[in-house]
C-alpha cells in the first residue's frame, strides 16, 4: 500500500516537473546555427515584333512610306501616259518587307480592296518574285491582285532581314474591246506578321509554332461629300471598337480614306468600352487630312481623348491646330509618313512613335504624360526647336531621336531638342542617333513663360563639331520655387 502511494507521489512529481519545464520553455529562445543567401533575378525584357513595308525614295534609299506604288514604264517612253493594252507588260516598282524588330517572324501578304472596273483584272496575268538579302529568288507564278487569299504565306524573316518583292502584269492578247476604257483603283497591299520559331526558351525553340496572324478588317471609304465620308469613317470606327460576340474583343481595323478628303475626329471616338482596347489604323495619301478636335474641352484644354485605343495614322496630313495634345492612356499612338499642320503639344499614352514624319511646327510637350517617345527618320523645318520635352510627373522620360533632320528656318536662338524642367523627381534618358542639324548656331535663350520666369542652364549645352546646338535645358529662375537643377544621374543625353 505504501509502495503504491509512493509510486503515485513520484508520478505526480514527474508530471508537475514536466509541466514546469514546458512553461519555462514557452519563454525561452532557441538558438540555432543559421544563414541566409539571396540571388538577384536578371532583367526581364520582352521582344519587339515589328514589320514594315518600304519603298525607295528619289535617291534610291529604302524608306517607310505609305505613298502609292507605281507601274514602271521604259525610260524611252518617258512622258507617255501609262496605259494597259493587249500584250503590254508592266512591272510594279519594287518594295521590300523589313523585319524591323528583334524577334523572328513569319508574314503573309494579301492584295485586295480593288474598286472600279475590277473585271479588267481578269484579263491581266500577274506574277512576281521574292529576293532575299542573299539574292536567292523565290518565284510567285500567279498573283491575285484582288483576293483575301494570301499571295505570300508563312514566309520566315529573321530579325533585321528584308525581302524585296517585284510584281509584273501582262495583259492577255485575247482581251477584246469589252475591256477598253476601264479603270481599277484602291488596290491595297497588306502585310501581316506574327511570331516564328527559332528563339529558344529554357527548353525548346518551337513554342510559338502555332502563332496566329492578326485578323485585321480593312474598310475602304468611298469618295464623296464631306458628310458622307465623315459618316462612313465614324461608322467604321464604331464597328471597330464594338465587342465582337464571337471573340469578346474589339475588331482590329484599317480604314483607308479617299484622296482629297478631310475627316474630323472628335475626342473619344476611338475609346472602347471599359476593360477593352481598340486597334484602329487610318491610312490615305497626303491630300487626305485628319483634323483632331475637342469641342467640349475640360480643365486640361482641348485634348483629344482616345483612352485605351491603339491608334496608327499612316501616309496622311494631320491637322493638330485645334487640340492641345493627344491623350490615349493605356494605348500606343503611332504616326507613319505623316505631315503635321500645326503644333502637337501634350503626348499622353503608353508610347508615342513618329516614323518618317514631317513637322513645320514643333512637338512641344514630349513626355507630358508618356514615358517612351520615339522619332525615327523625321524631318523638322521649324522656327526654333523641333522637340520640346516637358513632363508633369511621368518618369523616367525615355526619348529616342534617330535618323532625323532638324532645320531652324529663321536661325532662332534655340537648340534642336529642348527641355523645360521645373518639377522634382523626374529623370530623362535621351538618345540622339545619326541626326543632322542646320541653323542652330546661336546660343540658346529661354522661352518666355507668363507664369514663372525661366533661365537657361548654360552647362547643359550639347553641340555638334561645327557648333550646332543639339540640346539645352531651362529651369525656373534662380531663387524661385521652380529652380530645379538636374544631376548627371537624372539627365542622361547620349549623342551618337
Amino acid at each position: 500500500m505504501n509502495s503504491h502511494r509512493q509510486t503515485k507521489r513520484a508520478l505526480l512529481t514527474s508530471v508537475m516537473a514536466l509541466v514546469m519545464c514546458v512553461v519555462m520553455l514557452l519563454g525561452t529562445t532557441f538558438a540555432w546555427f543559421t544563414d541566409t543567401a539571396t540571388a538577384n533575378v536578371n532583367t526581364i525584357k520582352s521582344g519587339n515584333l515589328d514589320v514594315v513595308l518600304q519603298v525607295k525614295d528619289s535617291n534610291g534609299d529604302w524608306i517607310t512610306s505609305n505613298r502609292a506604288l507605281t507601274w514602271v514604264k521604259n525610260a524611252a517612253g518617258s512622258g507617255q501616259e501609262l496605259l494597259w493594252e493587249p500584250g503590254a507588260s508592266y512591272n510594279l516598282e519594287e518594295f521590300r518587307i523589313l523585319n524591323n524588330g528583334n524577334l523572328n517572324l513569319k508574314y503573309k501578304v494579301i492584295i485586295s480592296g480593288a474598286t472600279g472596273d475590277t473585271m479588267l483584272l481578269d484579263v491581266i496575268d500577274f506574277s512576281g518574285k521574292i529576293t532575299d538579302e542573299n539574292n536567292a529568288v523565290t518565284d510567285l507564278p500567279s498573283v491575285s491582285m484582288n483576293s483575301t487569299t494570301p499571295v505570300i504565306l508563312d514566309r520566315a524573316l529573321a530579325a533585321g532581314k528584308a525581302d524585296t518583292i517585284t510584281l509584273n502584269g501582262t495583259m492577255q492578247t485575247s482581251a477584246n474591246n469589252t475591256y477598253m476604257k476601264k479603270t481599277v483603283d484602291d488596290i491595297t497591299i497588306a502585310v501581316y506578321a506574327t511570331q516564328a520559331t527559332g528563339e529558344y526558351d529554357s527548353t525548346r525553340n518551337d513554342y510559338d509554332k502555332f502563332a496566329e496572324y492578326p485578323e485585321v478588317t480593312t474598310v475602304q471609304i468611298a469618295a464623296g461629300g464631306a458628310a458622307a465620308v465623315n459618316g462612313a469613317v465614324m461608322d467604321a470606327i464604331t464597328t471597330a471598337k464594338a465587342v465582337d460576340p464571337a471573340t469578346g474583343k474589339t475588331t482590329p481595323t484599317q480604314i483607308v480614306l479617299p484622296a482629297n478628303a478631310t475627316v474630323t475626329l472628335d475626342t473619344g471616338v476611338a475609346t472602347p468600352a471599359q476593360g477593352l482596347t481598340s486597334d484602329i489604323k487610318i491610312t490615305g495619301d497626303k491630300t487626305t487630312t485628319v483634323q483632331l478636335q475637342n469641342n467640349n474641352p475640360g480643365y486640361e484644354g482641348p485634348l483629344s481623348y482616345q483612352d485605351n485605343a491603339n491608334l496608327t495614322f499612316q501616309g496622311i496630313t494631320i491637322d493638330s491646330s485645334a487640340i492641345s495634345g493627344i491623350c490615349a492612356r493605356g494605348g500606343v499612338v503611332t504616326f507613319i509618313d505623316c505631315t503635321f499642320n500645326g503644333e502637337l503639344k501634350k503626348t499622353i499614352a503608353s508610347k508615342f512613335v513618329f516614323s518618317g514624319c514631317t513637322f513645320t511646327q514643333p512637338v512641344s510637350q514630349v513626355g507630358y504624360g508618356c514615358k517612351d517617345v520615339v522619332f525615327d527618320d523625321c524631318e523638322f523645318n521649324t522656327d526654333g526647336y523641333g522637340i520640346k520635352i516637358y513632363s508633369e510627373g511621368s518618369t523616367p522620360v525615355n526619348l529616342t531621336v534617330k535618323n532625323c533632320a532638324f532645320k531652324n528656318t529663321n536661325n532662332a536662338a534655340k537648340s534642336a531638342i529642348f527641355l523645360d524642367h521645373i518639377k522634382d523627381g523626374i529623370s530623362y534618358n535621351i538618345t540622339v542617333d545619326n541626326c543632322t542639324f542646320d541653323g542652330f548656331a546661336a546660343v540658346p535663350t529661354p522661352n518666355d513663360n507668363p507664369h514663372a520666369a525661366r533661365e537657361i542652364v548654360t552647362d547643359s549645352f550639347l553641340k555638334t563639331s561645327d557648333g550646332q546646338h543639339i540640346f539645352s535645358y531651362q529651369t525656373g529662375a534662380t531663387g524661385g520655387n521652380y529652380h530645379k537643377i538636374l544631376t548627371p544621374a537624372q539627365l542622361v543625353v547620349t549623342v551618337k
